[in-house]
């Protein structure tokens, strides 16, 4: 299994420069997408900067109190058109963290949620949830439950993203350099 430090969710417009910047630091990310204009360029610049890609579903569906035909519809095809630009077709990572579903623990060998603790599920990989508090260009980044940077710097868990803003990337920078230091 890779030493994955960084997981991004959701197919962000920054998605392809954090992972130049974990490229750059010989750090690999794991980026669940939804469906996008560029769908398969953005898999393919992923792959090449040696990026895990994975299954967010199509349309970031809530799968948490969905019928198994609906998981299955929703996540399936989504994940063959993944497989056909590249990615294994191994990993998932539930949107809104949300529900469990056995369609997900038959068809896929990773599964991530945004949790703060161990997860009692095997093959689910937790991670600690990090998201922009308040909307207002400048707020802090977050995880919950709270954690300062250098607490996020030493965790052992995965930390979960989504968009890297511009106004962000110092931050993100930081903690880029201090998993790689880290695991030197």
């Amino acid at each position: 299994m890779l030493d994955i430090h960084f997981t991004f969710d959701d197919s962000n417009t920054s998605d392809i420069w954090c992972g130049q910047v974990l490229h750059s630091l010989g750090l690999v990310g794991a980026f669940f997408l939804c469906d996008s204009v560029d769908l398969s360029q953005q898999v393919d610049g992923l792959l090449r900067l040696g990026m895990v890609v994975g299954n967010h579903t199509e349309k970031h569906l809530n799968i948490a109190s969905k019928s198994e035909q609906t998981v299955l519809d929703a996540v399936m095809p989504f994940n063959e058109r993944l497989k056909k630009s590249g990615a294994s077709g191994d990993y998932f990572s539930y949107p809104f963290s949300s529900g469990r579903s056995g369609v997900i623990d038959r068809n896929f060998k990773y599964i991530y949620r945004g949790c703060h603790e161990p997860t009692e599920f095997s093959g689910e990989i937790s991670r600690v949830s990090i998201f922009k508090q308040g909307e207002e260009k400048g707020g802090k980044w977050v995880a919950g439950p709270k954690k300062s940077d250098d607490e996020l710097m030493r965790s052992t868990l995965p930390l979960q993203l989504h968009a890297i803003p511009n106004c962000e990337r110092e931050w993100f920078l930081k903690m880029a350099r201090a998993y790689a230091e880290r695991t030197k």
